[in-house]
């Protein structure tokens, strides 16, 4: 029986192939997700931090970032 199902690709209920195809787009999906969490992840490291000095007409503002 397990070697019909292998060799009948075109059941009704899906097949191997179907079943690769749902895998491949499954690590596509992990792919493209991880790939945008790292950028998300180097923008936010990206950030500056310290202080920022500015002088303006209301005299010097000293902020901490």
């Amino acid at each position: 029986m397990s070697l019909e199902w292998r060799a009948s690709g075109n059941r009704k209920g899906g097949g191997p192939i179907m079943n690769r195809n749902v895998l491949y787009i499954v690590v596509a999906v992990l792919a493209v997700a991880s790939a945008v969490f790292g950028y998300q992840l180097y923008q936010e490291r990206q950030k500056a931090t310290g202080i920022e000095i500015s002088v303006g007409e209301r005299g010097i503002s000293i902020e901490k970032k």
